[in-house]
């Protein structure tokens, strides 16, 4: 049994829209802008972007370059350059991702099911609080259905 939104795959950004979105990154497509105080606005929207994506049911896609806040254009016929010294630059965003990364792999079990529950929804403000759980009720039911199966069994 396949649960349909943990075996999606799921981005803000890939190979195909990097590039046919006259060359934006989400980052540009933000803010092209260069000044400091749009350079903040877009990394802002940037990390709430992969945070939802990497808090929510399914297959997290990373672009490459994604968790440097890689602002470069990606082309797919020519071989992209990561811009490492990003790392440098933007050390705690890479360490952002890795702790999203780390919570969703091994640390966070919720993180890992197919179950969320949207708490608040504001379309106005444009607020959204969900929650991500295992359903340890569901689990409690099914062995307490063996259970019964094979004491049915035995009877």
């Amino acid at each position: 049994y396949q649960l349909p939104n943990i075996d999606r795959t799921i981005y803000t950004e890939n190979h195909d829209t990097a590039e046919n979105s006259r060359d934006k990154r989400i980052p540009n497509a933000i803010s092209e802008a260069t000044e400091d105080k749009y350079l903040i606005f877009s990394l802002r929207r940037s990390l709430l972007a992969s945070t939802i994506l990497l808090t929510s049911p399914g297959i997290p896609l990373l672009l490459q370059g994604q968790e440097l806040f890689e602002r470069a254009p990606y082309y797919f016929r020519v071989p992209p350059i990561t811009t490492w010294n990003n790392i440098l630059h933007h050390h705690s965003i890479h360490t952002y991702y890795r702790i999203l990364i780390r919570l969703r792999s091994r640390d966070s079990p919720a993180l890992c099911s197919p179950f969320v529950r949207v708490h608040h929804l504001n379309e106005g403000r444009k607020v959204i609080s969900y929650c991500r759980f295992v359903n340890r009720n569901n689990n409690n039911n099914n062995n307490n259905n063996n259970n019964n199966n094979n004491n049915n069994n035995n009877n």
